[in-house]
């Protein structure tokens, strides 16, 4: 009922967004059932690709530390938690995360770290092998032990 109550309060609201050079065109305002969506519209796996690519952005951003072969690999593992999965995870704490896109955030993830390590699937080494060396716990396992919002890592 307080759902609806809301979004009958935000019906036909719309909002501009000012930028540096000017403003943009109206957007409508929809209220969802969940804060934190960047779809707005409440669809959890559009959530999780936008996510994912957020991820990957802030992955090529730091070429210089996350791809250098000469940095110790903790650091990157450091670097890796602060910078790309905060990217990734973004937002956690308000929407229901299913399994399968557990597993899927974990997949990118993994996928990353083998990058930033510069070790294939190929090299069939494992991702426990992989994740104690960075010292980046998997998603979900860090998504049961506490409420993401700490992140004390």
């Amino acid at each position: 009922m307080y759902v609806r109550l809301v979004q009958d309060m935000y019906e036909g609201a719309k909002t501009q967004v000012r930028s540096s050079v000017e403003l943009t065109e109206w957007i409508p305002v929809r209220a969802g059932l969940h804060q934190g969506s960047a779809t707005g519209d409440g669809n959890l796996d559009v959530e999780i690709t936008h996510r994912v690519q957020a991820g990957w952005k802030n992955l090529r951003q730091m070429p210089g530390v996350l791809c250098n072969r000469r940095l110790n690999i903790e650091v990157k593992g450091r670097a890796h938690k602060t910078v790309v999965r905060r990217a990734l995870i973004y937002g956690a704490e308000t929407r229901p995360v299913k399994r399968v896109q557990e597993k899927k955030l974990d997949a990118v993830e993994m996928k990353m770290l083998r990058w930033m390590c510069g070790v294939t699937k190929m090299d069939r080494i494992k991702k426990e092998r992989i994740r104690g060396t960075t010292k980046v716990v998997d998603y979900q396992r860090m998504s049961r032990k506490e409420d993401c919002s700490g992140m004390a890592m």
